[in-house]
Order: C-alpha cells, then sequence, then structure tokens
C-alpha cells in the first residue's frame, strides 16, 4: 500500500485503478493500475490504452468494434474503452497520480450499471494486450474492477458511496408527486473521505460553500436506564449545486442524468422496457434558469439554508457522519430543448482526425453497421456502392446516404 497526498493521502493497494500521467510532458492522464508499492514514493504501475492510443501504434491488432445489438446501454453511454498492455510496467512518482478511475468489464457496465453516461472516471474493457503484445478477450469472471488485497479500498469505498448518492437523487426525481418545499430530502450515513472526495470536486466546479451553526437538543439514556437531555452545537457544511458550471461538475461525479428524473410508471417483471415520448413529464433541476454563471460574485440569497432557487443542497455533519440531500425541480414536458440540451442529447460531436485513424473507422463501414447522426437517429448501413454508404432510419423504412469518409466520423463519434 502507498499514500497518495493528491487524493487527500488516501492509501491505495495493488490492484487500484488510478488516472496518472504516463510521462513528464504529458497532456492528460491515463488510465494505470497499481501492481506495487516500491516505497513512499513510487509505484509499479500497468497502463491501459484508449483505442486512439491504439491507432497510433502501428504493431498493435486493433479490436474489433462493439456489437450493437448485444452493447446498445454502454454504447448509448459512449464510455471510453479502455485495453491493458501488460508488457507496459513502468514507475511513477505518486506526485504523477491525477485522480482514481474505475474500469469494469463490458459484461458489467451493460447490466449492472446501465446508466454510466457522463461519468468522466468510468471505463470498460474487452481486450487486453498480453506479455507479447497479442490482443487476447478479457474474461468477466476474471477481470476485477477493484483492489483484491483488503475487502474494501478507497476506490471501492468512492465508488459506492457515488452510487448511494445517485440512487437517493434519481428516488426523489423519480417521483410523480408535485415538488414540495423541504419535503424532497434523504438522510443517509456518508463517510468523511468520501466526503472530501465530493466537496474538493465539486468546489473546483464552482459550487458554492456555506458553514451553518445550529443548536440541538437531544436525549441520553444512561447504563441504568436513566434519560436525561443534553445541548450540543452542531457545525454543518453546505455543498450547493445551483449554476450550470457546478452541475456540470457534479455530472462529471454522477453521470449525465444527474438533476434529472421520469414520472412514467416502471415496467413490472418481464415487461418491455418504458421509452420517453413526447407527451411524458420530467422532473428537472433547471440551473440554467438561476442565471447565476454571470454573476462575478456569490449572492447573498445564495448563502441561507433555504432557497427558492432550484439546485441540489449537500448538507453534511461530520460529528455524526450524516448526509442530507435536498433536491429543487420543476416538472417540464418532455419534448422541450431544455431536456435535450440538458442531456446532450441534442448535438454530437463529430472528432476532427486525420486520415490516418479515420481510414480505421472506414474499415467497419459495412453491412448490418450502425452509427448516430448529428440529430441523434440511428442509421443502419445496407449497402455500399463506391464511396456512398446507403442506410436505413431506424423505426423507418427512409433511405439515406453518405460519403463514406463522413460515416466513419459518425461512428468514430457514436463510439468514443
Amino acid at each position: 500500500m502507498i499514500v497518495i497526498p493528491s487524493l487527500h493521502n488516501a492509501t491505495v493497494f495493488e490492484g487500484d485503478f488510478l488516472l496518472a500521467m504516463m510521462s513528464a510532458d504529458g497532456t492528460s492522464p491515463t488510465v494505470c493500475r497499481v501492481s506495487k508499492a516500491l516505497n513512499y514514493q513510487e509505484l509499479i504501475v500497468t497502463w491501459w490504452i484508449s483505442l486512439a492510443d491504439v491507432a497510433s501504434r502501428p504493431n498493435f491488432e486493433e479490436p474489433p468494434p462493439v456489437p450493437i445489438e448485444t452493447y446498445s446501454n454502454t454504447l448509448k453511454c459512449r464510455l471510453t474503452e479502455v485495453l491493458e498492455v501488460r508488457s507496459s510496467s513502468s514507475t511513477i512518482n505518486v506526485n504523477a497520480v491525477k485522480d482514481i478511475a474505475f474500469v469494469f468489464h463490458i459484461n458489467v457496465v451493460e447490466h449492472e450499471y446501465p446508466n454510466c453516461a457522463g461519468m468522466s472516471r468510468v471505463f470498460y474493457t474487452r481486450y487486453q494486450y498480453n506479455d507479447r503484445d497479442v490482443l487476447v478477450v478479457v474474461d468477466s469472471r476474471v477481470h476485477c474492477p477493484f483492489s483484491c488485497v483488503v475487502l474494501d479500498s478507497y476506490t471501492t469505498r468512492i465508488w459506492y458511496s457515488i452510487l448511494d448518492v445517485k440512487r437517493n437523487v434519481e428516488k426523489m426525481l423519480n417521483d410523480a408527486k408535485q415538488y414540495q418545499l423541504c419535503k424532497k430530502m434523504a438522510l443517509i450515513s456518508f463517510s468523511l473521505e468520501s466526503w472530501y472526495f465530493l466537496c474538493s470536486n465539486l468546489v473546483n466546479s464552482g459550487a458554492s460553500v456555506v458553514n451553518l451553526q445550529r443548536r440541538h437538543t437531544g436525549k441520553r439514556m444512561h447504563c441504568d436506564l436513566t434519560l436525561s437531555s443534553f445541548k450540543e452545537k452542531l457545525f454543518i457544511t453546505l455543498l450547493r449545486i445551483d449554476s450550470s458550471r457546478s452541475m456540470s461538475g457534479a455530472r462529471q461525479i454522477f453521470g449525465s442524468t444527474f438533476g434529472v428524473g421520469v414520472r412514467n410508471r416502471p415496467p413490472n417483471k418481464d415487461e418491455k422496457p418504458v421509452s420517453l415520448k413526447y407527451s411524458d413529464v420530467v422532473n428537472l433541476v433547471d440551473v440554467v434558469d438561476n442565471a447565476y454563471d454571470d454573476a462575478g460574485f456569490v449572492e447573498a440569497c445564495r448563502l441561507s439554508e433555504f432557497v427558492a432557487a432550484l439546485g441540489v443542497d449537500f448538507l453534511y455533519d461530520a460529528k455524526y457522519r450524516l448526509l442530507k440531500i435536498r433536491v429543487r425541480y420543476r416538472k417540464v414536458d418532455a419534448h422541450l430543448p431544455v431536456v435535450a440540451s440538458t442531456l446532450k442529447m441534442d448535438q454530437l460531436e463529430v472528432h476532427n482526425v486525420n486520415a490516418a485513424p479515420l481510414n480505421r473507422w472506414v474499415r467497419h463501414i459495412k453491412p448490418g453497421t450502425y452509427f448516430a447522426t448529428q440529430d441523434g437517429h440511428m442509421v443502419s448501413v445496407i449497402r455500399l456502392e463506391g464511396r456512398t454508404v446507403y442506410g436505413v432510419l431506424d423505426g423507418c423504412a427512409t433511405e439515406v446516404q453518405y460519403d463514406i469518409n463522413e460515416a466513419a466520423a459518425l461512428l468514430q463519434a457514436y463510439i468514443c
């Protein structure tokens, strides 16, 4: 084990996933897995590279595309695929570690965590390069997303704390009842290290911090069953998400659907999933209407405990390790543009790529391939004639055509 200063002096063990700089002149961190701690300052890690890194290594065999029929949920989440390079073992300094990472097998993401879209620390894997740099399949029964040295490592505890907050917020927002002030809240046990993780990341994203004091009167039961009362002063930290910047930071932790709920009745056992339709109503924490992003300072009205503006409040009692979650939202028709823009469903970024990486995706354009258009519709390729790709829109018989480079760019944007 080794202590990582950048992770609030958290202790990581062999098998934990991290985001670290591969070199001193690197621009973005790369996924790695701890193999061994040499001393208090150095770690031996193996690197897990993305598909873009694979394309830059001509001696590496490229993995086949993800089959959309089998892994539709994973592809909708648009997570990054990483592949372990077993021969890439190297030594890094603890100061190169920037964050933690969660790498799951694609089967686990598809069936256990189908709503990971937007979670910047979540990755999935299907293949690895063995000691001879040969591409081999990763068995879902063998891949372990967390350290096996201890029962619950730091990354394990943070992951399940994230899921706990995510589950409670979804439960409040998926309620069909109308929002009532002070009624939509949840109280959960929350460790101090999870609070430090949450607080540091949200504060860096622009969340407001308010320190509150409360006087509390409680009762004690003594060993002879005598009851007595006592008074104490509680110090509560309020973390408020009420701006576009802070909500964007929260969605990097909890996913792109954080702050959005559906009022539809969920399906019964063995029924088909219930899709969102034109006339449906969603509950939305619409922080854009607050217009706080243009303010040069934190207004006094945002520093009180109870406010009317839409947002999400986290109130933490460090003494008793309790986290209270409050959600303020409004109902919105599902077809309105604010819902699509919140989930980034109204835009599909087509990456500007040079010819060499693009040719890699051209090879995958063949009958049966699926990709998404810029307006979010699915297209199934039916035939190729020269450099023209013919396809049909999902759900109708309308035939569309694309240049093969355009279709390759759309496929790359859809998968990556």
